[in-house]
Parts: structure tokens; sequence; C-alpha cells
């Protein structure tokens, strides 16, 4: 009940802490997506780092970088 009372409100963060309490990796791995999507990417970086995706995670960063660079 509360993991779909988190995703109606789209409180990417109480998921966060949802899942990482329960172990959840499945629901962690679908937090990185979603969080990605929403432009949530300190969500999505902390989904990545806890499953251990540090590929993914410096993806994410770089990306973000250029999308910084891009606007200045």
């Amino acid at each position: 009940m509360a993991e779909e009372c988190l995703l109606q409100a789209k409180d990417l963060s109480g998921l966060l802490l949802l899942y990482s309490s329960l172990g959840d990796a499945e629901g962690i791995e679908k937090l990185a997506s979603l969080a990605k999507e929403h432009g949530k990417n300190n969500v999505a970086f902390l989904c990545l780092f806890m499953l251990g995706k540090v590929e993914d995670c410096i993806q994410l960063l770089v990306d973000r970088l250029i999308q910084k660079l891009q606007s200045l």
C-alpha cells in the first residue's frame, strides 16, 4: 500500500527509502529508470550506485555535465 501511494504521489525519495529498506533490488532498478525519466538525477545516481552499476553512474554524471555545458 505504501508503495502504491508513493508511486501515485511520484515521491521518488520515499520510494528510494522504501526499496532500500526492504532490499528490493528490482524496485531500485525500476526507480532508477523512473528517476531518470523525471530528471531526478540524485535519486537515479543513488539507485545505480546501490546496484553496483558504476559505469551507469559515470554515464549519468557525464550526461548531466554535457547538459550543463550546453546551457552555458
